[in-house]
C-alpha cells in the first residue's frame, strides 16, 4: 500500500537527517550531549508554541534551536566555573529542562495534542493524515517534503564543513591550531542537531531519535574504516532499519518507534560480533589459530 511506503521514506529519511550529524557525535564521544539536546528542546517548542499557537511555525524550529543553545552552553559554562565533570554537568542541566517543559507542557499547553507521550514515542503513522495538496492533487505528507529539506540542508552543512568537521572530529586541539574556528563550528552542529531534533518529534520522538543520533552511527563506526564509509553505511542502515522497524511493528501489533529502535539494537549487537575492527568473532579466529 501506498501509505505503507511512505512511512518507511519518512522513516529513513529521519534516520538519515540525525546519522549524517551523529557520526561526528560519535567520534566526538558527545553521545550524552545529544541524549540532553534532544530532551532539553522541549522547554522551547513550548514556549514558542504559546505565543505562535499554531504546531506548523517555523517559530518551534526557532524555539528548539534556542533552547538547544542554551542547554549546550549552560553545560559547559557550569562544567567549566565550577570544575564538574561534563557527565555531572549534563545530568544536572537536562533532567532540569526535560522537567520544564513537561510542567508547560500539563500545565499550559493542555489546549494542544502536544503531550509527553508525542515527544518520548512520536507516531509516523499519524504524519499520513497531514498531506500536501496543490490544485487538488494530494502530494503526500508534508512530512516528508520538510525532511526531505532538512537532509538537503544538514548534507551541505556537512558537505560544505566536511574537511573542518573530520579534523575537529579526530583531533580538536590540532584542529585550533591549524585555524579551523572549532567553537563557532562547535556550536553550529549543536544547532543542527536541534532543528532536526524537533523537526524528528513527530515522526520519531525522542528515544528513537536519539537511536539515530548514536546507535546507528555506532553501528556504522563497527563497520567501516574512513568517515566517508561510516557516514555510508549510516545512511545504508537508516533505511534498512526503517524497513525492519516498520515490519516488525506490522507483525507484532506494537509501536513502529519502538520496533525501530529493536532493529537498529539489533544491528548494532550483530556489528559487535562481526566487527573487522575488533568484532568479537574476528577476536574468537585470531585466538583460536594461536
Amino acid at each position: 500500500m501506498m501509505s505503507d511506503w511512505w512511512i518507511i521514506v519518512n522513516s529513513a529519511l529521519t534516520a538519515a537527517c540525525c546519522g549524517i550529524l551523529g557520526c561526528f557525535i560519535i567520534l566526538r564521544r558527545m553521545s550524552m550531549l545529544v541524549d540532553a539536546i534532544s530532551h532539553a528542546v522541549l522547554p522551547g517548542i513550548v514556549v514558542a508554541y504559546l505565543f505562535t499557537e499554531s504546531l506548523q511555525s517555523v517559530w518551534l524550529l526557532i524555539g528548539a534551536g534556542l533552547s538547544g543553545f542554551a542547554t549546550v552552553w549552560l553545560i559547559e559554562s557550569i562544567a567549566q566555573k565550577f570544575n564538574l565533570s561534563e557527565d555531572a554537568s549534563i545530568g544536572s542541566i537536562y533532567t532540569s529542562m526535560f522537567a520544564l517543559g513537561v510542567i508547560l507542557i500539563s500545565s499550559l499547553a493542555y489546549k494542544v495534542d502536544l503531550d509527553q507521550e508525542c515527544v518520548l514515542y512520536g507516531e509516523v503513522s499519524h504524519t499520513l493524515f497531514d498531506t500536501l495538496i496543490i490544485s487538488g492533487h494530494n502530494l503526500g505528507p508534508k512530512a516528508f517534503y520538510l525532511l526531505l529539506a532538512l537532509f538537503v540542508v544538514n548534507a551541505s552543512f556537512v558537505i560544505f564543513y566536511y574537511k573542518q568537521l573530520k579534523v575537529m572530529s579526530f583531533d580538536a586541539v590540532f584542529a585550533s591550531t591549524i585555524g579551523i574556528a572549532t567553537g563557532t563550528l562547535h556550536y553550529l552542529l549543536m544547532g543542527f542537531i536541534s532543528l532536526t531534533t524537533v523537526a524528528s518529534f513527530e515522526m520519531a520522538g525522542s528515544i528513537l531519535v536519539i537511536a539515530y543520533f548514536t546507535a546507528l552511527p555506532a553501528t556504522a563506526y563497527l563497520l567501516s574504516y574512513s568517515l566517508s564509509a561510516m557516514i555510508s553505511y549510516c545512511l545504508l542502515l537508516g533505511g534498512v532499519s526503517a524497513v525492519s522497524g516498520y515490519f516488525i511493528a506490522s507483525w507484532w501489533g506494537v509501536s513502529i518507534s519502538g520496533a525501530t529502535v529493536l532493529s537498529i539494537g539489533l544491528y548494532l549487537l550483530l556489528a559487535i560480533f562481526v566487527s573487522p575492527k575488533k568484532g568479537l568473532l574476528k577476536s574468537w579466529l585470531y585466538a583460536k589459530s594461536k
